[in-house]
């Protein structure tokens, strides 16, 4: 290996030995081969042309505490995101004349179970245990996930997007045939539209809020 080769390896070997993944690694050498090729073009020899190129990328510490301020972000603000949306619904939900217990009363654990039994047995028998498991950590505990690996993961928060909506379907459905059950009961109506109302709130929360933000989190983690 020639030694400017050589030192392009050292420095790449840094960067990953510090955290940074392959394909922030590999935008890094493009960026240095670009100023290399000008360099040697102005008339530097390949080896001074190599190490005033490093030079000028800076520290290696500093460089990887830049792509990580960028690329990653604390749990604690995946939470904050969350919360600031729970707060609107409080919000909303008491201008309304209503209260937040309306999403956590006895009628609402009928749509909450079946749409959260829909979505994670479907991920375990699409993809297992650990592979779900795996997605969750990633997406919300901010683990390291490789390129390799942040496809599958990806396909796993697809899924739970469109499994999310089929148990929404499933509890409209059943909602349905239970209205039509009690037709001769009036005061049995109310709370089946009820949860029907509410499994679809709860399908667009885990749906979108929660799978499509671990979507773009699983992006950031492995970029």
């Amino acid at each position: 290996m020639r030694d400017h080769e050589a030192m392009l390896a050292a420095f790449a070997a840094q960067l990953a030995r510090r955290g940074l993944g392959e394909h922030q690694i590999a935008e890094l050498l493009d960026h240095l081969h670009c100023s290399i090729e000008q360099r040697i073009d102005a008339g530097d020899s390949p080896v001074v042309a190599t190490r005033a190129a490093i030079a000028a990328v800076g520290d290696v510490a500093d460089v990887t505490r830049e792509y990580q301020k960028e690329g990653l972000m604390h749990p604690l603000q995946k939470l904050l995101g969350i919360a600031f949306v729970f707060l609107v619904f409080v919000v909303a939900l008491n201008l309304q004349g209503a209260h937040m217990t309306v999403l956590v009363s006895e009628v609402a654990v009928i749509p909450l179970l079946m749409i959260t039994g829909v979505t994670l047995g479907g991920l375990v028998a699409s993809f297992g245990v650990q592979r779900t498991a795996r997605m969750f950590s990633v997406s919300v505990l901010g683990r390291r996930a490789s390129l390799d690996e942040a496809p599958l993961l990806l396909q796993v928060c697809l899924r739970g997007q469109r499994l999310a909506w089929t148990g929404c379907v499933l509890m409209v459905t059943t909602s349905a045939m239970h209205i039509c059950s009690v037709l001769d009961n009036p005061a049995m109506i109310g709370p089946a539209i009820a949860w029907t109302l509410i499994g679809v709130v709860y399908a667009a929360l885990i749906a979108d809020l929660g799978f499509g933000s671990a979507e773009r989190w699983i992006t950031l983690q492995a970029a």
